[in-house]
This record gives C-alpha cells, sequence and structure tokens, in this order.
C-alpha cells in the first residue's frame, strides 16, 4: 500500500504516522488469522468477518483522508479515536470467550493513538479502550478485579510509552530540521565566501568525505563539484590528479597525510588539463572551538601568471646585472702601474648568483713625488 508514496524521514509526522498505519493494519492481519485459526463459531466467525472488512475500510479513510487535511482540529483525532476504540469493543466481544487474552486486541489502537496524538492521545486511548473492555467483560462471562486491574495497568502503560516514543521522536526531528536548516544557511554563507575567491577550495571532513567545494573547482578543473559533495574526496582528487604531468606522485602527496592528520603540505604542480597551469597547493589540518580535528581543507592557487612574471622579471635582472658588470669593468684599470720595488697584481671576479649584487672597485691614484 505504501509502494506509491515517497519515503518519509524518521522522526517525522508523515514516518509516525505509517508506522501508525502498518500497526492497524497488522491488527487486521492478526484478528483474520485468529478467526480462522481459533475455534469460534460460525455465527461470530462471520461476525468477526464483517467487522475487520468494516474496519479496513475505516482505515483507509482515516489513513488516506483523515489525516492528510490541512484544517485538522481536536475533532480530526477525537472522533476517530472513538470509533477505533469502538471497532476493539466489537471485536473484543466476539473473541471474548472463544480466545484467551482476547483483550489484546486494544493495544494496537492505544499504541496508535498514542503514536498519531501524543501522550495525551495514548492515555485517553488507554482509558476509553479501559472503559470499554470493563464494559464487555461485564456484560459477557465477566472478570475478576485482579484480572481488571492488571488489563487496565497494560492499557496506561502501552498508552504512556508510545505517548512518550512519539513525542520524543518528533522532538527529535524537530532539532534534526532545525540543525539541518541552520547547517544548509551556514554552508550557502559559506560558499558565497568562498566562491568570491580565485583559489580552488574543498573541505573534507574526518571521514573524508567531500563537505565543500566552490566555483573556482569548475573553473580550474572542469569538474561539477555539486556532483561529489558527500562522496569520497579521494575520488575528486583522484580526477584531479589525472590531469597533473604526474598522477602518482600528486596522489602520494595528499596520500602522505595518513600516517600524521594534522600535518600541513604545500608544494606546486603542474597541470596539463584542461589547460596548462602552475598551481600552487596548501592541504592543512582544521580544528573546531575544542581543538579537535574535523577535517582537511585542501586550497589550489593559479600561480601561472605569477610564474610567468617571475621569470621575466629574473630574464629582465640578469640582462640588467650583465650590463652593469659591464660598466664596472669599464671602469676598472687597464693595467697596472710601474713602481720601483714595488709589484702589484689585480684579479677582479663579480659576485655570482641570481641575486648577487656587485658593487668593489679598485684603482691607483698617483700622489706627489711618485707615490
Amino acid at each position: 500500500m505504501a509502494i506509491d508514496r515517497p519515503a518519509a524521514r524518521k522522526g517525522s509526522w508523515t514516518w509516525v504516522a505509517r508506522v501508525a498505519e502498518l500497526t492497524a493494519w497488522g491488527t487486521v492481519a492478526l484478528i483474520v488469522l485468529i478467526l480462522n485459526v481459533a475455534e469460534i463459531p460460525e455465527s461470530s466467525y462471520s461476525a468477526g468477518l464483517i467487522a475487520v472488512g468494516a474496519l479496513a475500510v475505516w482505515l483507509m479513510v482515516f489513513f488516506r483522508w483523515v489525516l492528510t487535511r490541512k484544517d485538522q482540529s481536536w475533532w480530526s483525532m477525537g472522533i476517530p479515536l472513538v470509533q477505533a476504540v469502538g471497532f476493539g469493543c466489537v471485536t473484543f466481544s466476539i473473541l471474548h470467550g472463544h480466545v484467551a487474552s482476547a483483550q489484546v486486541v486494544f493495544v494496537p489502537v492505544i499504541v496508535s493513538a498514542g503514536l498519531l496524538a501524543g501522550l495525551s492521545g495514548g492515555l485517553a486511548a488507554a482509558a476509553l479502550s479501559g472503559i470499554g473492555y470493563l464494559a464487555v467483560a461485564h456484560f459477557g462471562a465477566g472478570t475478576n478485579s485482579v484480572a481488571a486491574s492488571f488489563t487496565a495497568g497494560i492499557f496506561l502503560l502501552s498508552g504512556s510509552i508510545a505517548g512518550l516514543l512519539s513525542r520524543e521522536l518528533r522532538s527529535h526531528y524537530r532539532g534534526e530540521q532545525e540543525e539541518h536548516r541552520l547547517a544548509t544557511a551556514v554552508r550557502h554563507r559559506l560558499l558565497a565566501v568562498v566562491d568570491a575567491v580565485d583559489e580552488a577550495i574543498i573541505f573534507r571532513d574526518r571521514q573524508g568525505s567531500v563537505r565543500v567545494a566552490n566555483r573556482r573547482v569548475r573553473a580550474l578543473f572542469g569538474i561539477e563539484p555539486d556532483d561529489h559533495l558527500g562522496q569520497p574526496g579521494v575520488e575528486l582528487l583522484r580526477q584531479i590528479a589525472r590531469q597533473t604531468d604526474d598522477p602518482e606522485e600528486v596522489m602520494e602527496f595528499f596520500q602522505s597525510v595518513r600516517d600524521d592528520p594534522e600535518q600541513e603540505l604545500r608544494r606546486e604542480i603542474e597541470q596539463i588539463m584542461p589547460a596548462r597551469r602552475t598551481l600552487r597547493v596548501f592541504s592543512g589540518p582544521t580544528f573546531d572551538d575544542s581543538g579537535t580535528l574535523v577535517g582537511r581543507i585542501d586550497v589550489f592557487t593559479d600561480i601561472t601568471d605569477a610564474a610567468r612574471r617571475a621569470e621575466e622579471i629574473e630574464l629582465l635582472y640578469m640582462q640588467a646585472r650583465k650590463t652593469a658588470e659591464s660598466y664596472q669593468r669599464g671602469l676598472l684599470p687597464d693595467e697596472m702601474p710601474r713602481l720601483p720595488r714595488v709589484g702589484m697584481v689585480a684579479h677582479y671576479i663579480a659576485a655570482a648568483g641570481s641575486r648577487a649584487v656587485c658593487g668593489d672597485f679598485y684603482d691607483f691614484v698617483p700622489l706627489a713625488e711618485g707615490k
């Protein structure tokens, strides 16, 4: 009967209603089984089948129409509760005297009422069922005070447990919904920030699942970020690694944190697809307010233009350095002066290295009296 209906989240009102409906239909199947197995007179058997048929029709109307109405009021639960207890009384009167402990047919009614209407509904169903049970038993074969007290206790316990369980489930579900709403709002705000930056950002939780991937991931790697949300992050990283000149080395870079999840990693990689780029990669741990590791964040920065500009600046520097060195050499003396009893030797070596600066000179200045 539920094949054509969408799935319901556990703890939601729809989920509770379906549990109550399943309980009701299970009760119908159980009564039919008892009618066919127990030694019941023909007249009681026929009456039981009529009661079960009427109950089945009422369940269809109640769960498919009454509970789906948007304008529910007190009568939408009160009147069906009285009707359910009435069906329980009719079934109990048919089975009473033929089936031992026939009063348990009230229990599914009480449980369903507790699930649908909460603690108050469960207690109300238990009270009405107790009254109906005592009335039928009094006009039937009768019952002693001990059995009546025990049965009433079972009814109250069933209603209380069902009502409390329903309240707890709904409260837990509302808490989950609120938490999900807040988490969704925070995620959208976070994405609004990370989507505005030039870096591709991927956040993976402690289990390695992708939780955040901004739009820059799509721009750099041609990968749709939403397709990987909630999926193992290693699959997304593997797709990124396949676009580099050395996929195995890139994957080893990311997997090197297995022994030390809190270490920070930095390196540059060469991307060859879908375009040639030089990327600077940072992978570091993230912690919550208590200092507990909650995941890792991977940041990919396109430094292609910066690297090209650095190469151009380096080339210009080397050219300027060579020009400066030629000027410096042009300022040095062409030959050593010749003095009596003094021999002089000079050897000039320019400073070496990409960042070297030459600033030394020498010269010979003649003074009076041949000094």
